[in-house]
């Protein structure tokens, strides 16, 4: 049975980060801010993602994951609400890193759980699945309900803090019988943690290489128009849910080799297509591949890296690969992006998700795909 606690947990910590190239967008049009800027905001937010997954691995097992989400939620509504009173870059990364490891420490605990469920493959499907659909609602709920006198990030900011908030107040009230403490992580397990560097490799360059594009969809999608942004980063979303979807339906039907290879085929030919800077459905279409294959494949990367422990304590590295890839991707291809433009920062991902996949094929040598 899949926890309901780890997905509420997982869905409301990672809302931010999903509406992260709307707000970006923002602090870039408000604040007068390069594309160099931006990347370092969003790779300080994606640092302190990164180190609150590493922190992680101190306290699975010896804290109740019920107090991190309650800790983790409160901390995270409090950086945020304070990002929205300063403009600096600096201030704004400061803030972030500390967003970033309090809403991280909230996903590794949620990882964590749906990592020991049975089945870890659906599991994470089923929570990627659930991101995207509320995040897409929300960014309709966007473009309907905010006026134009109110600056989008500061709704975003605004509405991510209130779920949080929504968050620490409903870990008051829960049972005592639901405060379970995860197993501790034996030596075993941290044997086959080390063995299982391959695969978190491959999950840092992949990540690196879809949230560097991610963050800077908006922006780039001014060239085709005001408002253009909103439709391909709605679409992107609209598009990951149904690749959430679609590895929830399939598992390991096909084992993974070929959901991964089919998602990284579809990830190299959005590149192409959101390259041709000259077509407005270009662009639209290849932001839908890229949301649809970038979701299609991280079930099957977090699973892996799940089952290589006995507890499913490797969850809290994935999160910690994730965060990696989220902190160096957008720095790199934002300095791409600054200094020779879009077409070879799409090169720079493009790179990534085949290293990526390299790495990742040859760690599924030898392992039993029926068990994933």
């Amino acid at each position: 049975m899949i926890p309901a606690s780890a997905l509420c947990s997982g869905v409301a910590s990672s809302v931010f980060w999903f509406l992260l190239p709307v707000t970006l967008s923002g602090y870039a049009s408000s604040y007068s801010l390069d594309e160099q800027q931006i990347g370092l905001i969003a790779s300080s937010f994606g640092g302190g993602y990164f180190l609150a997954s590493i922190l992680g691995l101190s306290w699975v097992g010896r804290v109740s994951v019920y107090q991190v989400y309650r800790w983790g939620a409160l901390g995270a509504a409090l950086c945020l609400t304070a990002s929205m009173t300063q403009s600096s870059a600096q201030y704004l990364a400061i803030t972030l890193v500390f967003a970033g490891l309090c809403l991280g420490s909230v996903y590794s605990g949620s990882l964590v759980s749906l990592g020991v469920s049975p089945n870890p493959t659906r599991a994470y499907a089923l929570l990627y699945l659930i991101q995207t659909g509320l995040v897409f609602s929300a960014l309709l709920g966007l473009a309907s309900l905010v006026p134009d006198s109110f600056p989008v990030h500061y709704a975003i900011e605004l509405a991510a803090a209130v779920l949080l908030g929504a968050l620490f107040v409903a870990s008051l009230f829960a049972a005592p019988t639901d405060h379970r403490r995860a197993p501790r992580t034996s030596n075993r397990d941290l044997r086959f943690i080390r063995s299982s560097l391959l695969p978190l490799v491959a999950v840092t360059l992949t990540f690196a290489g879809f949230t560097g594009t991610y963050v800077f969809l908006d922006l780039q999608s001014e060239q085709f128009g005001e408002g253009f942004g909103f439709i391909v980063v709605a679409a992107n979303l609209g598009a990951g849910a149904v690749g959430s979807l679609a590895a929830l339906l399939i598992g390991a039907r096909y084992g993974l080799r070929v959901p991964m290879i089919f998602a990284s085929i579809m990830a190299m030919l959005s590149a192409v297509l959101m390259g041709n800077s000259s077509s407005e459905l270009s662009f639209l279409v290849g932001a839908v591949l890229h949301g649809f294959s970038w979701n299609l494949g991280a079930p099957y990367r977090a699973s892996v890296v799940a089952q290589s422990t006995d507890s499913g304590h490797g969850s809290v590295l994935t999160s910690g690969m994730q965060s990696a890839g989220d902190a160096i991707g957008p720095a790199l291809i934002g300095a791409t992006l600054f200094g020779f433009g879009w077409a070879y920062s799409l090169l720079v991902a493009s790179a990534f998700w085949v290293i990526g996949l390299g790495f990742y094929l040859f760690a599924l040598r030898g392992l039993d795909e029926g068990s994933i």
